[in-house]
Order: structure tokens, then C-alpha cells, then sequence
């Protein structure tokens, strides 16, 4: 196990060559005045973080950044020099290759891009296009911001402890919940109203007209993530069939432009899609830091499975990732819901298969597979603190309290007790047997041509 792991690491090493490292800002103060933050840490640099040594140091600012996102990697106390946080990492799961994403930790080894025997790391602030920018505090240094391109100073790899984006819009590590307006809207756009993780729902955060028209087809599907590893969540809206290419199409909208602009329309290699038992998800199944997406076959199917079909990300859903016969039997009954999230904290999408009624146990359950198996174990069965769903509730997947793992929200649509859209959080941190909140959000009920993503 370690020498595969070392040889892997030993693949991510980057070539020598000709690179742009240009220093945006120096100092905690000089970077706050022109809008580059450190997260707060030059205010509690005197402690320790995960063991590190305190001040100006590259491991103790990493792991007070991670530790400030929920991450939790305490096993790497007594690893303090950054050339072993690879390899350590790595030894735990955590996806260690050679994608940058927003959150993620750029990591150097030892002797690697001018880095010295300790090596190096530091925090990815943006992704760009041949480009990232990364945020960093140096034993013996200062504190800097960085822009840097491949070649002879680009980190090693990147540590995928728990990188930002996914479903979070407002950058806070909490997904938000985001309304779909399809259409007809006072805009004449499909509109993106977006509630905020932060207050419990209870304020908006946006409302956003975004560049596409209506889309409220039949065959028109609506899902969150990010989809260009910048760290901000996209909106796709996936055409299943008919289409002008005659083939499956993701369009994407993009995060970071608050859905004014279009990112990419793609024509993937899915033939239509459109069938009862076919659905669509958005997660990183591949662990690269980009919203994948899942077509799942409920049955019947080949395999006599249900079955997974995953396009990636990384060539705009032009090729498959893989082709999976699950573990579960068919899934295509009234009863089943199928969410993609990040369930047990590894850093892939975990496939959710919901039982809304009836069940055996006489609640709402949650059969979840296991993306690092390609969904060929069961990660758990949980019969959940949740009764029976009602016809009009919604199910939604994010990390709504920030501790990396996916939590289970059902959303009710109307009527409710409160008069207003509610949400109710199942905590994924004790496999949904407990409720994390229930919060009347600020929304009205919702109308037949709302979508509801996270």
C-alpha cells in the first residue's frame, strides 16, 4: 500500500520548466487593504492548529484554514513538516492528484519547485484558466498571496481535504438552498433565488435572472455543483432528449458570474436520456474537484442492477468515467428518491438512495453507496429520526453545518405549519437519526415550476 502510494505521488511531481509566480500582496495588513484576506488567522497565529508550530509558519496556517472549512485532519499531528502532509493524507483516503480546487491544499515535496528539504504547502484561494492563486504563510517569512502557472515553482499536487464550492454559493462552507424559478418569471429568464445556509434559510442571500431562457420542458433537468473547479457552484440545466445534437446536452451557467453568463453548452456522450427510469445527479464522483454527472438507470437494466453512468467533468461530459452496476437492485418504484453527496467526509459523491415509504422500518430511510467502491458496497442503511415523506416534500444533499459530510434536507414545499417553505436537516454525523435544525425559511411556498438544488 505505502509504495503505491508512493509511486502515485511520485506521478504528480510537475516538470520543470519555465513558470510565472508573481507575489499579489505581502503581510496580513497589506493583503486585507487590497482584498485579499487570511481567513483570520494572523489574529490567532500564536495557536497551534492540528500541532503545528504557531506564527509564521506554512503548516499551521494550512491547518487553521482547513480546520476553519470543517475539515478534520487531525492525523496529521505529529506530521508538522509539509513535505509528509502527501503522503500522510493519502495514507487516509483523501484525494491527493494533480487538480487544483478552491480549498484545496497546494502541496510541494521535499526539494520540489524551490521548496527546500521541508517541502511546502498552502491554500488555494482561485482556480483560473492556466493559472491559480494561492494564499500562504512561510516559516521565517511573511505572508503572501501568489499567482502562480505550471512549471518549475507549481506544487506537487493538491490535497483535497475539503475543497469549497460544491454547493455552497455565498463561500461560507454551508450549502445554501437554491429555487429555480423555470418558468414564466417577472424576469421572462429562469431565475435562481438563493436562500442562505448561514441564517437557517431565513434570509435571501440573491435573487439572480439568469442567461437562460425558460426552462421549464419536461425534459429539462436543473443541478448545483461545480462543474470548472473554480469554487463556485454552477447551474446546469441538462436537456435529456429531444435535442438539436441527438445526444444528452449539459448547459451550464456560471457560478461566477451569478448565472449571467454561460460557462459551456456541451454535448455529451449520452445518447437521450429521457426515459421514466433514468435520473440525473451533479457530485464529484472522481474525487478531481468537479461536479460529475451521474445518469442513473433505476431499472430495469442489463446488469439487473441499478446502475450508475458518470461523464466527466473534466472533459465537459464528452467521455464516461465509468460504468457501474451498483449494489443495489432496481430503485424504480414511487417510494425511491436518488441523491449524489459526500455522506462519509472521503471527498466523493456518495450515491443516496431515500426510501420515502413505505419501509420496513416504518421511517424514512437512507441506503447509501459507497463512491470510493465505485457503489459496489453499501456504505450504511439508515432508518431515520424522519416520518413518512409527504406527496409534496423535496429532498435535497449538502453540507449544511459545515463538518463535511452530507447532510439529508427535506424541503416542504406547502402546506406547512409555518405558512412558508420549511426545511428540515437530517445530520449526516449521526447517520440522519437526529434532526440538525427545522427552519420556516423566508420563501413562500413553492410553485409547480420551482426546482429546488443544493
Amino acid at each position: 500500500m505505502l509504495l503505491a502510494i508512493l509511486v502515485l505521488l511520485a506521478g504528480l511531481v510537475a516538470p520543470v520548466a519555465s513558470a510565472v509566480s508573481a507575489t499579489l500582496c505581502t503581510g496580513y495588513a497589506g493583503c486585507a487593504s487590497t482584498g485579499r484576506g487570511d481567513g483570520g488567522y494572523g489574529a490567532n497565529s500564536g495557536t497551534r492548529y492540528w500541532g503545528m508550530e504557531p506564527g509564521h509558519n506554512c503548516t499551521n496556517y494550512a491547518a487553521y484554514r482547513l480546520q476553519r472549512n470543517g475539515a478534520n485532519a487531525s492525523y496529521l499531528q505529529g506530521h508538522g513538516m509539509a513535505y509528509q502532509w502527501g503522503s500522510r493524507a493519502a495514507q487516509y483516503g483523501v484525494p491527493v492528484n494533480s487538480t487544483p480546487a478552491v480549498g484545496a491544499i497546494a502541496w510541494w515535496a521535499a526539494n520540489s519547485g524551490g521548496s527546500g528539504s521541508t517541502g511546502h504547502v498552502a491554500y488555494v484561494e482561485e482556480v483560473g484558466p492556466g493559472y491559480i492563486v494561492v494564499s500562504e504563510d512561510n516559516w521565517g517569512g511573511n505572508f503572501h498571496w501568489k499567482k502562480m502557472t505550471p512549471g518549475g515553482y507549481y506544487p506537487t499536487g493538491f490535497i483535497h481535504f475539503k475543497d469549497m464550492g460544491q454547493r455552497d454559493v455565498t463561500g461560507d462552507g454551508r450549502a445554501d438552498l437554491v429555487a429555480v424559478s423555470t418558468g414564466p418569471t417577472g424576469s421572462g429568464r429562469t431565475e435562481a433565488h438563493v436562500l442562505d445556509a448561514a441564517t437557517g434559510y431565513s434570509t435571501w442571500y440573491s435573487h439572480w435572472a439568469t442567461a437562460a431562457g425558460y426552462s421549464d420542458g419536461p425534459n429539462d433537468r436543473h443541478l448545483l455543483g461545480d462543474v470548472n473547479g473554480d469554487g463556485k457552484p454552477d447551474l446546469v440545466i441538462v436537456g435529456t432528449g429531444p435535442t438539436g445534437s441527438g445526444r444528452t446536452e449539459a448547459h451550464v451557467l456560471d457560478g461566477a458570474t451569478n448565472y449571467s453568463t454561460w460557462l459551456a453548452h456541451w454535448t455529451t456522450a449520452a445518447g437521450y436520456s429521457n426515459g421514466p427510469n433514468d435520473r440525473h445527479l451533479l457530485g464529484d464522483v472522481n474525487g478531481d474537484g468537479r461536479a460529475d454527472l451521474v445518469i442513473v438507470g433505476t431499472g430495469p437494466t442489463g446488469s439487473g442492477r441499478t446502475e450508475a453512468h458518470v461523464l466527466d467533468a473534466a472533459t465537459g461530459y464528452s467521455t464516461w468515467y465509468a460504468h457501474w452496476a451498483t449494489a443495489s437492485g432496481y430503485t424504480d418504484g414511487p417510494n425511491g428518491r436518488h441523491l449524489l453527496g459526500d455522506v462519509n467526509g472521503d471527498g466523493r459523491a456518495d450515491l443516496v438512495i431515500v426510501g420515502v415509504g413505505s419501509t420496513g422500518s416504518g421511517r424514512l430511510e437512507a441506503h447509501v453507496l459507497d463512491a470510493a467502491t465505485g457503489y459496489s458496497t453499501w456504505y450504511a442503511h439508515w432508518a431515520t429520526t424522519a416520518g413518512y415523506a409527504a406527496p409534496s416534500d423535496r429532498f435535497v444533499l449538502g453540507d449544511v453545518n459545515g463538518d463535511s459530510r452530507a447532510d439529508l434536507v427535506v424541503v416542504s414545499t406547502g402546506p406547512t405549519g409555518s405558512g412558508r417553505l420549511e426545511a428540515h436537516v437530517l445530520d449526516s454525523a449521526t447517520g440522519y437519526s437526529t434532526w440538525w435544525a427545522h427552519w420556516a425559511t423566508l420563501a413562500g411556498y413553492a410553485g409547480p415550476s420551482d426546482r429546488f438544488v443544493m
